[in-house]
Parts: structure tokens; sequence; C-alpha cells
């Protein structure tokens, strides 16, 4: 499946709508390259123009300025045919096609090589067999479209962008209709893809864990601007906050998480380290208590043949909890009192 990777540049691209009355710009002044093996997270506010990015990244839509080169040539320049032969695109609109199978129209990714009315050689058939097994979907290659699942359908879609074998694959919110494990196991795909076939795969996301947890860079979108890098760098650059100004909740650098900006109601000195420290701190950020070492409040965590215990400790009174929702628990009535 791998190919020679093709030279995509980004070069000061404008993009957004423009009619007779006015010119809405999205996103302004973005350079930058792609390359093989990546795989990138595209992030931002709703209406920010995530998906009108991609549109002008494929070429479906024209930029206002600058331009998308493929090998030196404006991609705008290419006739759909060998567009198609650089970058596949799975979009966020649902497929309904009647009597139509999963194998059928994963079979239209192979067009490229055997013609829209062509038969599918059997390297063809191979192709799409595979994609469809990669996509665990196999089992429904006699199945109609109409008869799935938005989230088994949207499975099938990425298995019809692998058949078209592409160096670039662009997809608008891939996981949107999937459940936990589906995501994961889709963008793990898309990776491994990238990795191993050096591909260069775009999505576009809201989901932080995913983003975090699997992209090796981030274009996250901010006052008509791409910040671009790995999203360790962005997270402890504090570039996420923007995302969250004015909202009740704030990206949290310390766990990569989004939370509830709570105001802070007490501290406490947590002396204890490893996964309990961990999960602890987690649910006393959540409920507005902060750690500090000074504090009178202390916190100790206590394992015993398997068993664990949170010990609060005040002014040489201690009270020990089973569990992390008691030690909660009594630190919420410890206010009233």
């Amino acid at each position: 499946m791998a190919k020679l990777f093709p030279e995509i540049i980004l070069k000061d691209l404008t993009v957004g709508y423009r009619s007779k009355k006015e010119e809405k710009i999205l996103l302004d002044g973005i350079t930058t390259q792609l390359l093989p093996g990546e795989i990138i997270a595209l992030m931002g506010n709703n209406g920010c123009g995530k998906s009108t990015l991609l549109r002008t990244l494929t070429g479906f839509q024209h930029p206002l300025s600058g331009e998308v080169l493929l090998n030196n040539k404006p991609i705008s320049t290419f006739p759909m045919q060998e567009k198609a032969r650089f970058i596949s695109y799975v979009s966020t609109e649902p497929v309904q096609i009647g009597n139509m199978t999963v194998f059928d129209l994963v079979g239209l990714g192979r067009y490229l090589y055997s013609g829209w009315w062509g038969n599918l050689s059997e390297d063809d058939i191979k192709m799409v067999r595979h994609c469809l097994s990669l996509t665990r979907m196999l089992d429904f290659e006699n199945r109609q479209l109409i008869s799935l699942s938005d989230g088994e359908r949207q499975r099938v879609m990425i298995a019809r962008a692998l058949a078209q074998d592409t160096p670039l694959i662009i997809l608008d919110e891939p996981t949107a209709f999937l459940d936990v494990r589906n995501k994961y196991e889709i963008i793990h795909l898309l990776r491994e893809l990238a990795r191993t076939e050096q591909k260069s795969v775009i999505f576009s996301t809201h989901d932080f864990s995913i983003s975090l947890g699997i992209a090796d860079k981030i274009w996250l979108i901010d006052q008509k601007k791409i910040i671009e890098g790995a999203p360790e760098d962005l997270a402890l650059n504090e570039l996420f906050q923007p995302l969250f100004a004015g909202s009740t909740i704030t990206f949290h650098p310390q766990t990569g998480e989004i939370i509830l900006t709570e105001k802070t109601r007490r501290k406490i000195c947590l002396r204890a380290t490893g996964n309990e420290k961990i999960w602890l701190s987690k649910a006393l950020l959540r409920n507005g208590i902060t750690e500090d070492p000074a504090s009178e409040w202390i916190i100790d965590i206590e394992t015993t043949d398997g068993e664990t215990h949170y010990i609060l400790e005040k002014n040489g009174t201690s009270y020990r909890c089973a569990t992390i929702y008691e030690l909660v628990k009594l630190l919420k009535q410890s206010e009233k009192e």
C-alpha cells in the first residue's frame, strides 16, 4: 500500500467564504507542510473553520488567498481523478444509498484503478476485503448500507478511504458516532497506517483525550490562526485554555483533562504516591480542593493486605475512609461544621 509521499505545502493560506456582498475569513495566513508518517488532530471551537479548512485541503473549496501546493502545483489545478490518487476524504455527512452493500461501497474506493464501471480485479477484491478487515467490518460485507448503525457506517466510509490507497487521508470528525472502544480503535488504526505505510492523516475532533494521547501534532485554531505543535508542547504552554475563555470549564495542564473551574474551597496536604494519589487528586480538584504542603488538613493513604484506606487527619484527630467517595463526602460535611 505504501507509495512515494508527495510534497504537500500550505502557503500563506486564507480560507473562508466569499459572496458578491462580503468576504468572511475563517483562517488566515497558514503556512506549513505535511509530512509522511504523521497523524494530525485539527481542533477548535464550533464555527472556527475546521471543516472549511479540510475541504480546502482536498481542493473541494477554493482558498480566499494563498495556495495548497501538491508537488509544487496548486491542488485546484489537478483534475478530480488525479487529485483522488493523492487525497481521500471522509466527511461527517451520513451516507444513505439504497440497494448498495458494504462491499460495493468500499469497492468504489478502487474506481481509480478499475474505472467507474470496470470490474474489480482479484487484487482489488483482496484490497477491499483487507480494508474491511482493518476496520472490523469484514463480516458485514454483504449487508445493505441502510441496515447499518451510524458507527458501522462510519467504519465502512473509513474502509472506502483506505481502499482508495492515497498518501493523504483527511477525515472530518471520524469518531463522532462511535462508542468509546470504537473511537480509540479507529484512531489507533489510522495512527498505525500513518506509521507503517508512511501516510499523512489529518482528522478534526473535539476529543481532548484522543488528541493528547494519539496525535503526533495538533493544529489548534484560535483567533483565525493555527497553532501547531506536539500535544505536550501545547499543554505545557497553556495554549488550550483560550478555547474555554468565559466558560465555567477549562483545560487542566497537570491532568490533561477538561474540568470545572471550581473556586478553591480548601487546601489539603496530600502525602501519597502512585495511582491512588493521581485519582484522589482528580477527585479533590473536582470539588475545589487543592494541594498545599503547609495545610493543617492532612491526607495519608495506607494499603494493608490489599486493602486501601484514606486517612484524614486534623489537630490529632483521624478519620479512616475505605473509598475516595467516602473521603470527599467527609470533607464536604466538614465544610458545614
